[in-house]
């Protein structure tokens, strides 16, 4: 909810966490933001034919 809130006042896309994989395909940027732990985002998830900024906090 808050990152949809967030996504409408920029005009940012915001897309269901099950569809990462072949969303991350047709990026040319990613953003990852989170509170985890952990890494969010894995090399196993990128299968990128074309270069990919990763910007991550």
């Amino acid at each position: 909810e808050k990152a949809e809130k967030l996504a409408s006042k920029h005009s940012i896309d915001v897309k269901d966490f099950s569809s990462l994989t072949s969303e991350i395909r047709t990026c040319d940027v990613l953003i990852v933001a989170t509170g985890a732990d952990k890494p969010t985002i894995t090399k196993s998830l990128i299968h990128s034919e074309k270069p990919l900024l990763i910007l991550t906090h």
